[in-house]
């Protein structure tokens, strides 16, 4: 893993291995979040994100330019209740969000 690589690594952990988002110079090439929820009012929020939650991280991190995607790479995802979601979840999500479904395979390439 190069020091531009960061998939869904915890910033903490993130930080242990010596890659850190926040750092000038170092940005994201792939994201995958969980988004459980669909509602924010649930009060699973505390321990969940939901769709908007990471709608707006996607935002700042790409306002902020420490979002780097390739051509038509997406940020994925995952851990997200059925019986909270649409059935055709990606047409209520901004773009590049897309829900990861069973069985998807991803090749994250660097910009």
């Amino acid at each position: 893993m190069n020091r531009r690589t960061f998939l869904g690594i915890a910033s903490a952990s993130a930080r242990l291995i010596g890659i850190d988002a926040h750092l000038e110079g170092y940005g994201l090439t792939g994201l995958i979040m969980e988004a459980t929820m669909s509602d924010p009012d649930d009060k699973r929020i505390f321990c969940h994100s939901s769709t908007a939650t990471v709608a707006n991280i996607v935002r700042v991190l790409l306002k902020t330019n420490r979002l780097h995607l390739a051509k038509g790479q997406h940020v994925y995802l995952t851990h997200m209740a059925s019986v909270l979601h649409p059935k055709d979840i990606d047409a209520t999500l901004p773009e590049p969000i897309r829900a990861a479904s069973d069985g998807l395979e991803v090749l994250f390439r660097a910009p």
